[in-house]
């Protein structure tokens, strides 16, 4: 019987909250949180790696069945070689890695960032907040009155277009907070 004990220092107002982030910091595919501590039966303690002794494989999702594959070898076709590829792509969309040989949809890197766009009107965005790291956003205030034309931009997506001004956001990885203040959204879309 090997015990082993990997530990994070956190700052966390709540045993439960530490122990979310810390779920969170253990779960995310691209955390450097990789060193374990195995005590082995004669006593003795051994520091492993996993990032240093065993780089995994990028881990993918096909976008239609959801089956993950643990790097190509599997998939039916690898990037660029995906029939029709140009016109299974929107302008701007993310690359996949290939082709699922279950469903013939596309492959993605599972851990490739989040994009979130942010429509404001009248308002001021004070903070862009996650539940997960490798989120980006992008806002677009539609209030342009006043606003010097070179900075304001039209977006078009398809027979849709909306102008504004584009702001790049920092986006805050705070899991604990994104997570209770959906729980509360939800509680009031719920409420009669």
């Amino acid at each position: 019987m090997k015990r082993v004990t990997w530990s994070i220092d956190l700052d966390e107002d709540t045993a439960e909250a530490a122990a979310v982030v810390a779920l969170a910091v253990m779960r995310d595919p691209e955390s450097t949180a990789t060193v374990f501590d195995i005590k082995c039966e004669d006593g003795k303690t051994v520091s492993v790696d996993l990032r240093r002794d065993h780089e995994p494989g990028p881990l993918l999702r096909c976008d239609n069945c959801w089956a993950l594959y643990k790097g190509t070898g599997r998939l039916a076709r690898v990037f660029p070689d995906i029939p029709d590829l140009l016109s299974r792509l929107e302008p701007g969309g993310m690359v996949p890695a290939g082709e699922c040989p279950d469903c013939g949809a596309l492959v993605y890197p599972l851990n490739a960032p989040v994009g979130v766009g942010i429509l404001l009107e009248g308002g001021l965005v004070k903070g862009v907040l996650a539940d997960r790291g490798n989120v980006r956003a992008a806002v677009l205030d539609l209030d342009v009155e006043g606003a010097d034309e070179s900075e304001i931009v039209t977006v078009a997506a398809g027979d849709d277009s909306m102008t504004g001004i584009p702001v790049t956001k920092d986006v805050i990885a705070a899991p604990v907070f994104v997570r209770e203040l959906f729980t509360l959204t939800q509680q009031k879309e719920s409420e009669p």
